[in-house]
């Protein structure tokens, strides 16, 4: 039972005893101008829906049927109300000075109709005319006329509330030259769905509608001009359309990043942060092995939920000072992995990361943007039961290159001949080392490193990784190596830590090099260690070895979990080129990270943290030099807000690790970066990790200003 005065009189609680409460949708006010989009339109229809009407549907507690909803066929017939001017009806002589235009009244209909199809509480509609004769007046008669297909169309959906309907993705980014996009739609077989109108510069190439699961094809034209976003709605299901910019003033290069992995039990999380003191744009792109442009599905985390991912290869964002964006991947276990590499450009200091991970595996690796241009890059490997080392090789040349490869044990001695490895333009590979082909099966079993040279004009960028069970570790690749030797900001061990350090002599000449230990409060440590190469064992506070050209030296530390957990900092010094990295293991869940050899002395660093959903931030801090430092400590949000600021002392070549929700309150289920910023003379160094609450670790890398 139904009654057309609902809204007149509410005081009658019969309306409680109804079946379904009635109401008609008669000249409502829902568009601004006669050229309103459907989008416009079904927005305004929604806020009068959930205004106007919800109120009574809470009171009495019953759904809601339009019995009579009206939209005459003319011009103007968007803008009508209950006392309209012309006198355009069956009835009456019909204004000659109003244009019919069955165009408008058909976007009337579909934009309300749809919107009652939102609505759950709206569960019937009728349409007030649908007379055989006069096909062509001016009237409110829906018959022939755009209007009636497209009612046709939506009624399904507004009578049958138990359609629902999905999307492959909410949306799709675009280079500026455009392309085409595939959207498919899921819903039940009979049910019925529609595209409403499009933003400018995207044309159908496919039929509009559709009854049951179906998809839809669209063109979407060159941009001219700066970034894009605009939506439109398929299904009722709101989607998204970004297009990048012609050109952005000032665009650089600013980093690449050797490793993507999405789907196929993958996951790839992207953080990008405006280091600058000015907004900044910057551009990520992704392209496959074959550098081809690699369309990631990605969702935003700092943004409420959408219905699904956006599918993109590149899109612009633009950040505030100190602000972030986050982006993540992943995809169905069941598929082929998406795997190719990642670029970063920008207009301003915009820097990052990516990490990847395979939950099933418990695995977690950060991936570093690679900033160097280097001719020469060395990884150190070790795959000596039960470890094993992978490599990502990635070129960031316009032009195919052959990038050579030359394979040394860990006495420096060559293995076998050079190897070429080649690389298309912008193209990717990656591999486990000793596993042919394309590896190099000579390094089974063996320590040592691996050289990739880049030929003239060419650029690498390389990341090493390393399995070792449960654990998924980053490995620091070498290049540009000094003489200056550096700082290992973390060392711990006993108490279920352990500690392994690798020392590769990268130069051409045999040289020295000291491994010194400190504890917190800078003193000397003598710690225990096993070089397992020769199987010597030594305490000591200061190891001093020589290295043949192109050696490696592994150094563990002797752990003991039952004993108390030991923690400090160590510095190396050498007489040539040598550098190298810790790997230390957290026993208790089988868990590594890594630490480079820091080298940088910048006037503050930056470390950016992640304490939502299961996961916190640590941080070490350590002091190189004999004079204490009082560290400034300014903690900000994702969107660049100062939240805190606050200092951290640090005693001659003292050292500090805490995480950071149980120091800094302010940190506690957000996102954002804290910077450490040094006193005039300081040299620190500082290393960030992030452990997740089912045990995974990974170490974060520690930016700079």
């Amino acid at each position: 039972m139904t009654t057309a005065s609902l809204l007149n009189y509410p005081e009658f609680d019969w309306y409680g005893d109804l079946d379904y409460l009635g109401e008609s949708w008669w000249f409502q006010p829902v568009a601004t101008s006669d050229s309103d989009t459907v989008q416009s339109v079904y927005d305004q229809t929604i806020k009068l829906l959930n205004s106007w009407y919800l109120p009574a549907v809470n009171r009495f507690h019953k759904p809601l049927i339009f019995v009579q909803v009206e939209y005459y066929s003319a011009h103007t017939s968007a803008l009508q109300t209950y006392s309209f001017g012309p006198q355009i009806s069956q009835g009456n002589a019909a204004d000659p000075s109003v244009p019919s235009d069955y165009d408008e009244q058909g976007r009337m209909y579909q934009a309300v109709l749809l919107a009652f199809a939102a609505t759950p509480w709206v569960q019937g509609s009728y349409s007030f005319g649908y007379e055989y004769y006069n096909l062509d007046s001016k009237g409110y008669s829906i018959r022939g006329k755009t209007a009636e297909q497209i009612t046709s169309q939506i009624y399904q959906q507004i009578n049958n509330p138990g359609c629902s309907y999905s999307l492959n993705y909410s949306g799709l980014a675009f280079a500026a030259q455009g392309g085409t996009g595939t959207i498919t739609i899921t819903t039940g077989t009979g049910c019925t769905w529609s595209v409403g109108a499009l933003p400018a510069g995207v044309m159908l190439t496919s039929a509009g509608s559709g009854v049951g699961t179906g998809s839809i094809t669209f063109q979407v034209s060159p941009n001219a001009g700066g970034s894009v976003s605009s939506s439109f709605t398929i299904a009722d299901q709101t989607f998204t359309i970004e297009q990048s910019a012609t050109s952005i003033a000032g665009l650089t290069a600013a980093g690449s990043l050797g490793q993507v992995a999405s789907e196929g039990t993958w996951v790839f999380s992207l953080i990008g942060i405006n280091l600058g003191a000015s907004s900044a744009t910057a551009r990520f792109s992704f392209a496959d092995n074959n550098g081809n442009p690699l369309m990631l599905p990605l969702t935003f985390p700092q943004l409420p939920p959408a219905a699904g991912p956006e599918l993109a290869s590149t899109l612009d964002r633009t950040l505030s000072p100190n602000a972030q964006v986050v982006m993540e991947s992943t995809g169905p276990d069941s598929v082929p992995p998406l795997v190719g590499s990642g670029q970063l450009q920008s207009n301003g200091n915009v820097s990052g990361f990516g990490i990847f991970s395979n939950p099933k595996q418990s695995w977690n690796a950060v991936v570093p943007l690679e900033t160097r241009n280097a001719s020469r890059y060395v990884l150190a490997f070790d795959n000596s039961a039960p470890l094993t080392t992978g490599v990502a090789v990635a070129s960031l040349a316009a032009q195919a290159q052959n990038v050579t490869a030359i394979v040394k044990d860990d006495k420096g001695v060559q293995i076998g001949s050079n190897a070429t490895i080649s690389l298309s333009a912008m193209g990717h590979t990656s591999f486990m080392l000793n596993n042919p082909p394309p590896g190099f099966p000579a390094t089974a079993g063996k320590r040592g490193t691996i050289e990739f040279d880049t030929t003239p004009g060419g650029q690498l960028s390389v990341l090493g990784l390393r399995a070792n069970g449960p654990a998924l570790t980053t490995l620091p690749v070498l290049a540009n190596v000094g003489t200056s030797g550096g700082s290992i900001t973390h060392v711990a061990y006993n108490g279920g830590w352990t500690s392994v350090f690798y020392i590769v002599n990268t130069g051409n000449a045999s040289a020295q090099f000291t491994l010194s230990f400190f504890d917190e409060n800078g003193v000397a440590l003598p710690v225990p260690l096993l070089l397992p190469e020769n199987g010597t064992n030594t305490t000591t506070a200061a190891l001093t070895q020589t290295l043949a050209a192109g050696a490696m030296l592994v150094v563990n530390t002797q752990a003991e979990d039952a004993q108390s957990l030991v923690i400090g900092s160590a510095q190396l010094t050498t007489t040539g080129n040598i550098s190298g990295f810790e790997i230390f293991r957290w026993t208790s869940f089988g868990q590594e990270a890594s630490v480079p050899v820091e080298t940088r002395t910048p006037g503050s660093f930056v470390l950016v943290f992640d304490d939502t959903n299961g996961l916190t931030t640590g941080v070490a801090l350590a002091n190189l030099i004999a004079t204490a430092a009082n560290v400034t400590v300014r903690i900000y949000d994702d969107a660049g807000t100062l939240l805190q600021t606050t200092a951290i002392n640090l005693g001659s070549r003292g050292h500090t690790s805490f995480m950071l929700p149980a120091n800094y309150a302010a940190t506690a289920n957000k996102r954002g970066m804290v910077e450490f910023v040094l006193p005039p003379g300081a040299k620190i160094s500082v290393i960030g990790l992030r452990a997740k609450n089912d045990g995974t670790l990974t170490t974060i890398p520690v930016l700079t200003k």
